[in-house]
């Protein structure tokens, strides 16, 4: 009786497992938050910070600045281990208007882009 115990709740923890797996991969991979936030006018920026539903990788990710028609590189894009990738913009932005472009993926291969309007105060 002891080991037909042990048999059942090894097997319901296995179930418990691949329920817990197969909702984490159905999960949809979306932006949840950023900085700078979205219209956010800002007198410089350093760092930006992104989070997503998922982790992301940043081997397969990307972030850039635009502004005046020139694309600003950041570097060092990497994680936090929060479902965030994190990047640092070199030197000091003009003031005006700028546009955050970003593409992120998953571990599942998916991939996700999108662009966060921002300004730079005088």
């Amino acid at each position: 009786m002891i080991h037909i115990n042990r048999v059942f709740l090894f097997l319901v923890s296995i179930g418990f497992s691949v329920i817990a797996i197969a909702r984490d991969d159905s999960e949809e991979f979306r932006l949840l938050n950023s900085v700078p936030a979205i219209e956010e006018s800002l007198p410089g920026l350093k760092v930006i910070r992104l989070w997503f539903s998922k982790v992301p990788d940043p081997e397969r990710s990307s972030i850039e600045l635009e502004f005046a028609g020139r694309t600003i590189k950041t570097h060092s894009l990497h994680t936090m281990g929060e479902n965030d990738l994190m990047s640092f913009v070199r030197g000091e932005l003009e003031p005006g208007p700028y546009k955050l472009v970003w593409t992120a993926s998953d571990q599942q291969d998916r991939s996700i882009f999108g662009e966060i309007k921002f300004d730079v105060d005088e």
